[in-house]
């Protein structure tokens, strides 16, 4: 069972959860938009049973970015159009655009667990030293930080 979704904006503020059902995407509190070029209701998000997909319901249209193509695509309106973690959509062209993102996604990346030293410094067994631990992750936080934003 999927826990929901985020969508973190390309501008880098905070990513906004989403839970699972339906929710209304446009101008408002919830991703906190105030341009009046997007409505209140400007297109639907629905993300149930481990899918994600969204429905333009606005005479301006949404537009879509797969991983693939970095070009901006207006999705056709009144239609689901499906969306993988990953995916990248726009409420409006060149503004209010955001990445798909797991809820729960909370997994280190596979280069930090290739490199043996950097597992043993993540997971290094002697707590005594607790200065030692806290410095490990001071060292990788960044890389972590950048990560779980992205």
């Amino acid at each position: 069972v999927m826990a929901g979704v985020r969508l973190a904006p390309a501008d880098g503020g905070c990513p906004v959860a989403l839970p699972p059902g339906e929710s209304v995407l446009g101008r408002g509190p919830l991703l906190g938009i105030t341009d009046k070029r997007v409505s209140r209701k400007h297109a639907l998000l629905e993300v149930e049973g481990g899918r994600v997909r969204i429905k333009p319901i606005h005479v301006n249209p949404c537009f879509y970015q797969s991983p693939e193509n970095g070009q901006l695509l207006p999705l056709e309106a009144h239609q689901w159009h499906p969306l993988k973690f990953g995916d990248t959509f726009s409420l409006l062209v060149d503004k209010y655009i955001f990445k798909v993102l797991s809820a729960h996604t909370r997994v280190l990346p596979s280069w930090m667990l290739e490199e043996d030293v950097m597992v043993q410094r993540l997971s290094d067994p002697i707590i005594k030293e607790g200065r030692e631990r806290r410095n490990a992750f001071q060292i990788w936080s960044p890389f972590l930080k950048l990560y779980l934003w992205w």
